[in-house]
């Protein structure tokens, strides 16, 4: 063989080879945005067969349970443990073991939860309020949501989207909270290295903006109160591992670690989903012990400032595409078949 067609045979090889790599590529793109829609999916019809769960004088227990049983059922797993946060508690609230926690009259709830398909997650949330007068704050957080999505697209800022969601807040007579924001997602990750603000910022030389392919949780939350929330260090029924995982002696403390790793990896868990393999006692004991030295987070309530402050709160996810966005947790629903997730 000449030294001319060895050339020519090599460069075909290689150019075979990147042929195969784009399209295996191409293939795991493919995956990944079916396993993001199925995921969608199921968090979108628990939701929707879940809100009708949420009356005076329910459990919160009662209706995380039946919500985090659904997603299961439907084939998917559970992203984090489902809040139900009523009155002025923004965020965080997922029932404890043998939580007597009912749902009060006159109540406005927050029902935040999602799905997953291994790692690839979905989260959304919906407020239902039984006060006619509080009708106006759920109007405000889910006409946020719908105007900062109008701007979304790639080469926008996230900055931005939080500009436009805090004018339509105040325009409705109410305030966003400012700690609280929308987050970017990736696999097993749900809350990323990015964040949509609830208000607007100085615009930052060093932030990104949107890029075709991220994925994205976008909340709004309305309040009546002071815009500001602060941690219920009281109310801490949420924990995650953190992605470096310390050395830990006492057996007790590996065993419940690795049990919620092999469940949850490093996204979120309630005790509630350990009390299969340990004791009420053992849990709340060796958790309160990994929290202390710094071997899992805590996820406490987080509650408006001002006591008597009602919020609400509205939330998909989407995907960021080279037209503008793909919200995938509710409908309509792209390419994913229906023997993909069981029937309810």
């Amino acid at each position: 063989m000449s030294s001319a067609e060895s050339s020519e045979s090599k460069r075909a090889v290689a150019t075979e080879k990147e042929v195969t790599e784009m399209d295996e590529e191409k293939k795991k793109e493919e995956e990944r945005l079916e396993a993001l829609r199925l995921a969608g999916k199921v968090t979108y019809e628990v939701l929707e067969a879940t809100l009708p769960k949420i009356k005076p004088g329910v459990k919160v227990l009662e209706i995380c349970e039946f919500a985090e049983g659904l997603i299961l059922e439907k084939g998917a797993q559970i992203t984090f443990p489902v809040n139900v946060s009523i009155n002025n508690v923004a965020a965080h609230y997922s029932s404890p073991i043998d939580d007597e926690t009912v749902i009060p009259e006159k109540a406005i709830v927050k029902l935040d939860l999602g799905a997953r398909i291994d790692g690839y997650i979905a989260d959304a949330a919906r407020t239902v309020t039984f006060d006619p007068e509080l009708e106006k704050l759920v109007k405000a957080a889910k006409e946020a949501f719908e105007a900062g999505m109008e701007i979304v697209k790639p080469g926008v800022k996230p900055s931005e989207v939080g500009n436009v969601v805090e004018e339509v807040i105040k325009d409705h007579g109410f305030l966003p909270i400012i700690q609280l924001s929308g987050h970017k997602m990736d696999e097993y990750t749900l809350h990323g290295d990015q964040a949509i603000p609830n208000i607007s910022t100085p615009p930052r030389k060093d932030e990104d903006p949107f890029q075709v392919g991220q994925i994205w949780a976008f909340e709004t939350f309305a309040t009546t109160g002071s815009g500001s929330v602060h941690h219920s260090e009281q109310h801490t029924y949420i924990y995650q591992l953190p992605e470096h995982r310390m050395k830990i002696r006492q057996q007790i403390m590996r065993k419940i670690v690795r049990y919620a790793y092999n469940m949850q990896k490093t996204l979120p868990f309630s005790p509630r989903w350990l009390t299969e393999e340990f004791r009420k006692g053992e849990i709340t004991y060796t958790l309160r012990q990994l929290v202390r030295y710094g071997a899992i987070i805590p996820h406490s309530a987080l509650i408006e400032d001002e006591p008597t402050s009602r919020v609400a709160q509205y939330e998909d996810s989407f995907i960021v595409t080279e037209e503008g966005y793909e919200i995938y947790t509710r409908p309509p629903f792209k390419n994913v078949s229906e023997e993909s997730s069981s029937s309810t």
